[in-house]
C-alpha cells in the first residue's frame, strides 16, 4: 500500500506537517482504516507542537473517505496548533459540516478549509 507524503518542515517555529491523501493508496474501506490508524499513529509520534495541512486535491468524495474521516476522529490524534484543509473542492466543505458537529469546539476553532494551495501565507 502507498504511504502519506510527509513533508515535515520547519516555519516560523512551529512544524510544518503536509498530508497529500491523493497519495494514500486507500482502495477498501479496510485499507482507510488502517491509512487512519498509521496516520494517528505518526501523528501521536510528532512529540513538538505543530501544524497540520491536509491536501485533498484529486480526492474524490466516496465511502472510503468517510471511513477513514470517521475512523481518523475514533483515533483521537494530537491536536495540531492549526489543522489546513487545502485545495479542498465543495465537497469537502458539505463533509467537514457534518465532521465539525462531532468536534470537540477547540478543534473547530483551530481548523480551516481553502480552496486554494497552501502556503505559509496562511500561517500569518
Amino acid at each position: 500500500m502507498d504511504t502519506f507524503t510527509w513533508d515535515v518542515t520547519c516555519s516560523g517555529g512551529h512544524t510544518i506537517v503536509y498530508k497529500q491523501l491523493s497519495k494514500m493508496g486507500v482502495r477498501t474501506r479496510k485499507d482507510a482504516r488502517v491509512a487512519a490508524a498509521r496516520d494517528a499513529e505518526l501523528t501521536r509520534a510528532q512529540t513538538e507542537p505543530h501544524v497540520c495541512v491536509i491536501d485533498v486535491a484529486g480526492i474524490k468524495l466516496s465511502p472510503k473517505v468517510y471511513v477513514y474521516c470517521k475512523c481518523m476522529l475514533r483515533e483521537n490524534p494530537p491536536r495540531p496548533l492549526h489543522t489546513y484543509v487545502v485545495n479542498a473542492p465543495t465537497w469537502a466543505t458539505k463533509v467537514y459540516n457534518v465532521i465539525s458537529k462531532l468536534l470537540a469546539p477547540e478543534d473547530v476553532a483551530t481548523a480551516s478549509l481553502h480552496a486554494g494551495p497552501f502556503s505559509e501565507a496562511l500561517l500569518g
